[in-house]
């Protein structure tokens, strides 16, 4: 349900199981009927054409949301949510996802014009450097996180806004 919120349903988005794994382009309609989809870790927070042949940022149709994430294991999740309030200043909060026990995955609506301003701040609070990139796979809401030891962790939602 998340999915068919965040996206159109006329929207494509790549989804993963692993990272090592290639990943599905389908569209938003497709994903959401998916039976498994609980069984993927992984999706791509922008979109991409229909046609598109693979997942790199140069097929990427745009953006359309801003992610921050830390992998700093000193920063419990209030720490987290410290750092992602600061980025509400620039942008507004759509939802945070729970990796999994490991990290918070926080979605911001893209809002033209204030991009370079959020990646600096997202940066200087210790967000991964990958989430420039628009292609970059984040977690995937109500997904599993497939841990070392073979343990299934559900990914879910802890904040949404509408």
């Amino acid at each position: 349900q998340a999915i068919s919120r965040l996206f159109h349903p006329d929207e494509s988005i790549f989804i993963q199981k692993a990272v090592a794994e290639r990943g599905a382009l389908m569209a938003v309609s497709d994903c959401i009927n998916q039976p498994n989809l609980d069984e993927y870790q992984f999706i791509t927070y922008n979109c991409f054409p229909a046609d598109a042949t693979n997942r790199s940022e140069a097929q990427v149709e745009g953006r359309k949301y801003l992610l921050h994430e830390t992998d700093d294991p000193s920063l419990s999740f209030e720490q987290q949510l410290g750092l992602i309030q600061r980025l509400e200043q620039i942008a507004p909060l759509k939802m945070i996802v729970n990796s999994g026990g490991k990290s918070l995955h926080a979605w911001f609506h893209w809002i033209e014009g204030y991009k370079k301003d959020f990646l600096e701040l997202s940066q200087k609070l210790g967000g991964d450097p990958r989430f420039k990139l628009m292609n970059q796979l984040c977690r995937l809401p109500w997904g599993t996180r497939r841990k070392e030891a073979n343990l299934p962790t559900a990914q879910p939602i802890i904040y949404w806004k509408d």
